[in-house]
């Protein structure tokens, strides 16, 4: 029998239920679950292991929480505007001249953090160990030429969104966007969130593991017809095979979970916390006018995977608003 921790407040105790049967079905190895409710922390779980040793999974585990991050990009965006450092409708290029690059000079910033900036990956992106570095990926977005074109249709960035919104953050403050991050929130939140990982911590993270689970083929066909080596969303996903999740995954690696990718990764045991206060407390008091972060203006087929989704003027509703408040309200 699984051992879990933590507490659900009264009325809650079906999701603690639902929670343990992941175990009793097998389909769970280790996992955290965390809700809350009109500003109140009422669930907040942990159970099973971190990794193949039995280390236990609790509530110091840290784990990756891949595109939540974008949500957490956008907070420290919409900070520097609600302080008046930063304009939503001027060009990326007023503040980063080299993203003008190949026709992207006219290019606001609320289209290059809405997925608006067709630059879902780059063409012969540079080697994994560059891309960590951080700088030659920035590099080669700036000088990239949109993957469509610049008419408002949106298509999912899926890991080159944080380096852009990283980039615009650098080029406003002087400072890597995690560095502003634990100054300016996550320090005041009194929580922990990591947009590259110490090495010191590393050992508390749990790696990911791949279903033993087998999938249906017409299920399967679905997906690579979406999202294979070919295709734009595979594309996206991957930065151009720089990054797998097949046999070695690449977000496994140590150096991987040291690199600032505010986009598709890092690590985290607080993420609920922040985006949670960034919706009723905290960080939307730091915010007047709010951020507007569930501000929508339709919806629309995205351009890398096919998907209708919500678009807005920025994250996280640039993708989809069902999808990222689930992720930000549901998980930890």
């Amino acid at each position: 029998m699984v051992e879990i921790t933590g507490f659900v407040e009264d009325g809650y105790g079906e999701i603690a239920d639902a929670f343990r049967a992941n175990w009793e079905l097998g389909e769970e190895v280790g996992a955290g679950f965390s809700l809350v409710h009109n500003g109140k922390l009422v669930v907040d779980l942990t159970g099973g292991t971190a990794d193949d040793s039995g280390r236990v999974y609790d509530a110091k585990t840290l784990q990756l929480v891949f595109s939540s991050t974008k949500g957490v990009a956008a907070i420290c965006l919409a900070m520097l505007v609600q302080a008046g450092r930063l304009d939503y409708e001027a060009p990326v290029s007023s503040i980063w001249p080299e993203f003008g690059a190949a026709g992207k000079g006219d290019l606001p910033i609320s289209w290059a953090i809405s997925h608006r900036a067709g630059l879902a990956s780059v063409d012969n992106p540079p080697p994994l160990e560059e891309v960590l570095a951080v700088t030659p990926i920035v590099e080669a977005i700036a000088a990239q030429m949109p993957l469509w074109e610049l008419d408002g249709s949106h298509g999912y960035h899926a890991i080159t969104y944080g380096w852009i919104t990283a980039e615009i953050l650098r080029r406003v403050t002087g400072i890597r966007m995690n560095d502003w991050l634990q100054t300016n929130v996550v320090e005041p939140l009194g929580i922990e969130f990591h947009m590259g990982l110490p090495e010191s911590e590393h050992a508390r993270v749990a790696p990911i593991r791949n279903s033993s689970s087998s999938i249906d083929p017409e299920r399967f066909a679905l997906m690579m017809s979406l999202i294979g080596p070919e295709t734009m969303g595979g594309r996206a996903l991957s930065l151009d095979g720089r990054f797998s999740f097949s046999g070695e995954n690449t977000f496994d690696r140590g150096d991987v979970w040291s690199s600032e990718i505010p986009g598709a990764g890092n690590q985290h045991t607080s993420v609920l916390r922040l985006l949670a206060d960034a919706e009723v407390e905290t960080v939307t008091a730091w915010c007047d006018p709010p951020m507007g972060l569930r501000d929508a203006e339709g919806r629309a087929v995205d351009a890398v995977d096919g998907i209708e989704t919500d678009t807005g003027a920025r994250e996280p509703l640039g993708r989809d608003g069902a999808h990222y408040n689930a992720n930000f309200t549901l998980t930890s």
